[in-house]
């Protein structure tokens, strides 16, 4: 399953800007907690020559829902307010029993 969302800004200091790190807004996503739902999420932008540029969500930015993403390259700026898209990342269903439990039943059936 993917979102579509918007690239807003750059992430950026008082005298610096990093390259690599994007804010972006999924749709829908309008406070902090539904943003941290999206954290290890990927985020891939298309450039207007149809090469992928692959990122990855790592944290909410604010209490309005906006996310940081970091790049593996640096965006240019022609990227700012253009959609990337965001690839759900699949959760993994929590063993019920550890390995140890499990030995340990296959030891007793013997």
């Amino acid at each position: 399953m993917s979102l579509t969302a918007r690239l807003i800004a750059f992430r950026t200091a008082r005298r610096h800007q990093k390259m690599r790190h994007m804010l972006l807004e999924i749709e829908g996503c309008d406070t902090r907690a539904k943003a941290a739902q999206h954290i290890g999420s990927r985020v891939v932008w298309t450039t207007p020559a149809k090469r992928k540029i692959y990122g990855k969500i790592a944290a909410p930015h604010g209490n309005k829902g906006v996310l940081r993403a970091r790049f593996s390259k640096g965006l240019p700026g022609d990227a700012l307010t253009t959609k990337v898209e965001v690839v759900q990342r699949q959760v993994s269903k929590p063993a019920l029993t550890s390995k140890k439990t499990e030995t340990k039943a296959a030891g007793k059936k013997k």
